[in-house]
């Protein structure tokens, strides 16, 4: 956890960068977001998903029909498409009495505008008048926008509509508002006010209602309400079928205007047509002056203007409130928005792979489909859209400027630091890490034993061919361990953990990595043999590793080279260590600091106490690393060979030189026992001077 806020502080210069690109861009795209061609887009997609795989499976309750002012019609009144308006006012009258005398209609509504003279005069008027007088309360009818005085007086009180939803390309939405349309001073009403007209749908429906059981009512009445609680003037529509073959319409059943009027002559038809308890739209279909337009629902075929009203109707009557996410709540969807879109940033800047990308789309198409469920309509056009571009901003800025600098940072770093390392490095955005710093560091050391001696008796190329092979594999186990490459010098390797990156375990790698290259120095002298066959020597390597504070950092000239590595006194110990090792014959040799901090996970022996290296002021202990601790073959293997040296260090420990010889000579084999018998009898014998107790190593 501190892991990732230090890196959060180190990329928040980065993120901030980001965030404000990102909001540019989309305000940028907000602006555009309803532009023709946007929005087209996003209502090509919208319709593919909505439309054509939902509400063409939708059934409507088939009490919405369909009068029609067809072809047939028109023939029957020896009538043209230009004089469709000018039927006799009693024609008109004679078939809204039919629909609801003969047929029992609940509601008809007429797209005929009465208002224009008639030319048969007052007499016609009179007709009409006095049939929609009769059907007040069931009947709604058209206006004309030009205001003219004559006759519309006459019908004022009759229910009327004006409403225009043709300027939309494709017929989406309607207003759910009253459109108002004043009649001006030429009708006042009884008080002398002025009338005014509002929307068909609403009349229509109120009408339709009174005719309904008391339940049903209700429940209509309820889902009304549903849409003018919304806070939202323009509703989708939703577009239905009824499953048949529809004589001059597509989802709505329909029967020709002659045929009502002519219901006597129509032998047997007329009990087909059934108009009982239905909502009843007398339109012009198939007529010059048809309206037609193209809908969602049918992209390819303009649908009957009449339809798209019923479905108007329907859509109310069946509370389908399909609605924009972003008009729903401003401010929630305001939120949501805005938490999508730094949390898009923030991810993208951590993660550029474009699995997260996907995962967002794939979790955003979800929710689309949940909302969906909810009769509300997500935009996810707009918001992929704007994912897409803070992902392209992400990755643009990440390559041209953050990773600009982390190719750098490999590139200069990758020969001698850890591949695992230098992808942690050239993440963090701060340079900090190549500033001078004082820290706790595993330094560690190894070389070839008698390697000058070695390459003097061996052909050179096959020397370079093994030093080659033995480099490649070493590194490779280093590489595995978090290592930091300080140089190479010759044969000898000197590397550092816990720099300058942060590893906790870092003497815990330092041990593991000596232990490693120890194992595989032993099956490569074995590959060696087999390989080449004059060569019948074995490779050994001495390492030697010491823990404890050092500055790590940059140093060298910025005009010509630089080089990444460590300085102190504890880096000055670990180098002297070398000459100890000599001394004592073991393979790997680490510091009292090393001993204190892994002797839990590793099995040490202890070489030496009180020994003062020269140009040090403190003295040290010094231990040897056998094994991990839980390896007990190698375990009871060394306490063969090394059977009780502990015992005999104690006794060298109380001054007790001449036991000590009693047990260190019982051990020929081991090389430790045999120089520590040799020192005890320099003690005796007073060629070495001891202050203290502490030893003095001569050597650097």
């Amino acid at each position: 956890m501190h892991k990732f806020f230090l890196q959060l502080k180190r990329n928040s210069k980065v993120i901030f960068t980001l965030l404000v690109l990102s909001y540019a861009v989309y305000g940028v795209l907000y602006t555009l977001k309803d532009t023709r061609v946007l929005s087209e887009v996003w209502y090509l997609v919208n319709d593919r998903f909505t439309y054509q795989k939902l509400y063409q499976k939708n059934p409507h309750d088939n009490e919405i029909v369909i009068v029609r002012i067809d072809d047939k019609t028109l023939d029957a009144f020896w009538r043209s498409d230009i004089w469709v308006l000018a039927f006799d006012k009693g024609v008109h009258a004679q078939v809204i009495e039919n629909i609801f005398e003969i047929y029992g209609a609940s509601v008809v509504w007429s797209d005929i505008v009465y208002a224009n003279p008639s030319i048969l005069w007052e007499e016609d008027e009179k007709v009409l008048w006095d049939v929609l007088n009769t059907y007040h309360g069931q009947v709604v009818i058209a206006t004309r926008s030009d205001k003219n005085p004559h006759p519309l007086c006459l019908y004022a009180d009759i229910s009327h509509w004006f409403s225009d939803i043709s300027s939309q390309n494709r017929v989406r939405k309607f207003d759910i508002e009253d459109p108002y349309y004043d009649i001006i001073e030429v009708c006042p009403d009884s008080m002398g006010n002025n009338k005014g007209i509002l929307s068909f749908w609403r009349e229509v429906l109120w009408k339709y209602l009174q005719g309904l059981s008391p339940l049903r009512r209700e429940e209509i009445e309820y889902k009304l309400r549903d849409f003018h609680s919304w806070d939202i003037k323009n509703h989708y529509i939703a577009y239905y079928h009824n499953w048949s073959h529809n004589i001059g319409t597509y989802w709505y059943t329909s029967y020709s205007f002659a045929d009502i009027y002519n219901w006597e002559s129509v032998t047997g038809q007329w009990e087909k047509i059934d108009l009982q308890d239905k909502i009843v739209l007398i339109w012009e279909v198939g007529t010059i002056l048809h309206d037609r337009q193209f809908t969602p629902a049918m992209r390819n075929t303009l649908m009957p203007w009449v339809e798209i009203q019923a479905n108007i109707i329907q859509t109310l009557k069946n509370g389908a409130m399909l609605q924009d996410f972003w008009a729903v709540n401003t401010f929630f969807t305001y939120i949501i928005f805005q938490s999508l879109l730094l949390i898009s940033i923030f991810l993208f800047s951590f993660f550029t792979s474009f699995l997260i990308l996907i995962i967002f789309i794939i979790t955003l198409t979800l929710f689309w489909a949940t909302l969906f469920t909810y009769n509300i309509l997500f935009d996810i056009f707009f918001i992929t859209g704007v994912l897409w571009v803070n992902y392209f901003i992400v990755f643009t800025y990440k390559y041209f400027i953050t990773d600009a600098r982390r190719r750098h940072l490999k590139k200069h770093f990758s020969l001698y630091v850890s591949p695992d390392l230098v992808d942690e490095i050239s993440t963090t955005s701060s340079p900090e890490f190549l500033k001078w710093e004082e820290k706790e560091l595993s330094i560690y050391f190894s070389d070839i034993e008698n390697f000058t001696t070695l390459s003097e008796s061996v052909w050179s190329q096959q020397i370079v061919a093994i030093l080659n092979e033995y480099f490649h594999e070493m590194t490779i186990i280093i590489h595995n361990n978090f290592w930091t490459l300080d140089k190479y010098i010759g044969d000898a390797v000197m590397c550092f953990f816990n720099a300058p990156l942060d590893i906790s375990e870092h003497s815990y790698y330092a041990c593991k990595t000596a232990l490693e290259q120890k194992q595989k120095l032993s099956d490569l002298n074995s590959l060696w043999k087999e390989k080449y066959s004059n060569w019948d020597e074995d490779i050994f390597i001495r390492i030697w590793i010491h823990t404890w504070n050092a500055i790590h950092g940059n140093i060298g000239s910025s005009l010509s080279r630089v080089n990444y590595t460590i300085i102190g006194d504890s880096v000055n110990l670990a180098s002297r260590l070398e000459s100890v090792w000599k001394k004592y014959g073991v393979s790997i040799c680490v510091s009292w600091e090393v001993y204190e901090r892994e002797k839990e996970v590793f099995y040490f022996r202890k070489l030496d106490s009180n020994v003062l290296l020269k140009w040090k002021k403190a003295p040290t202990s010094l231990y040897e690393l056998i094994c991990f601790w839980d390896d007990t073959e190698k375990k009871e293997k060394f306490y063969q060979i090394h059977n009780n040296y502990d015992l005999w260090l104690h006794a060298y420990d109380l001054w007790e030189y001449n036991t000590a010889i009693e047990y260190f000579s019982k051990n020929t084999e081991d090389t430790t026992s045999i120089y520590m018998l040799q020192r005890c009898k320099d003690i005796l014998e007073w060629r070495i001077k001891l202050n203290q107790g502490i030893f003095m190593m001569d050597e650097k």
